[in-house]
């Protein structure tokens, strides 16, 4: 969870800052760029489709698998 704050709050930082950049070399208004930055990092952060951050279970499952799939091995000392 703390990975999807982090990564919206930095979305929001980088659209919103180069939105307002290029409203400032244009001329135009400020306030669509921010509405879009929020929209956007909302989007990364809620992440409907699973594009960004996997569902639970499967990590979960693909934890199990990779803890099953590592042989370890035991020396032994004569």
């Amino acid at each position: 969870m703390v990975k999807r704050v982090g990564s919206s709050v930095l979305w929001f930082v980088s659209i919103g800052w180069g939105m307002n950049l290029l409203a400032a070399f244009a001329g135009l208004p400020e306030l669509p760029g921010l509405v879009g930055a929020a929209a956007l990092a909302t989007f990364v952060g809620v992440d409907p489709l699973h594009l960004f951050w996997a569902p639970r279970v499967i990590a979960d499952r693909r934890n199990m698998q990779e803890r099953v799939a590592t042989a370890t091995v035991v020396q032994t000392r004569i």
